[in-house]
């Protein structure tokens, strides 16, 4: 006769390994969900904010989608007030439903923001600044070097012209003497 007692802790142990070796790995599924640019961080929450709703703008842009760059150009000039240029900018995105009007606006939009980001550039991370190689007064903002074009949709089609943020440079190495170290005192 065999001791039910004494299996008990046996096969529930056999059950446990078995449920956590049958899961996926969780460190390989966060990786791949991770954004591949380093998002910048800016000293004021307002210009933060601002940047923020401008990649969406671009986003809706980049995927061609004129509904989405609307809505996204609405919530941008009614999140920022109505007593600014940008504003004004958004609310002109917003009333336009053709993609290819939308984004001339968003050229004037793209400069607009790039000029507040110089005066309040991030602390942490980077922005980059493009222009499109096919016509210069194209210009817009991104998080990484990758070129992803809110004219066209081309990921090749634009030339950095401006970095903005704290470069991130290696420790210099001290040269070292050559004299013996008896005679550097």
């Amino acid at each position: 006769m065999v001791n039910v007692k004494t299996q008990r802790p046996g096969i529930l142990y056999a059950l446990a390994f078995l449920l956590f070796a049958c899961q996926p790995e969780k460190s390989n599924q966060l990786q791949e969900n991770k954004p591949s640019a380093v998002y910048p961080y800016f000293k004021e929450p307002k210009v933060s904010f601002i940047y923020e709703r401008y990649l969406d703008i671009k986003g809706a842009l980049v995927a061609g989608n004129a509904e989405m760059a609307q809505k996204s150009a609405n919530v941008f000039q009614l999140s920022i007030g109505s007593s600014s240029n940008l504003s004004d900018l958004a609310k002109s995105i917003k009333r336009e439903s053709e993609i290819d009007k939308q984004r001339k606006l968003f050229t004037t939009l793209s400069i607009e923001v790039l000029k507040l980001l110089e005066k309040h550039p991030p602390v942490n991370g980077k922005v980059f600044a493009f222009r499109s190689m096919s016509d210069s007064s194209e210009v817009w903002l991104a998080n990484e070097a990758r070129v992803n074009s809110p004219y066209d949709g081309s990921i090749s089609n634009g030339k950095l012209f401006k970095v903005l943020g704290k470069e991130e440079h290696a420790t210099p190495v001290k040269k070292q003497s050559k004299r013996p170290s008896s005679e550097r005192l």
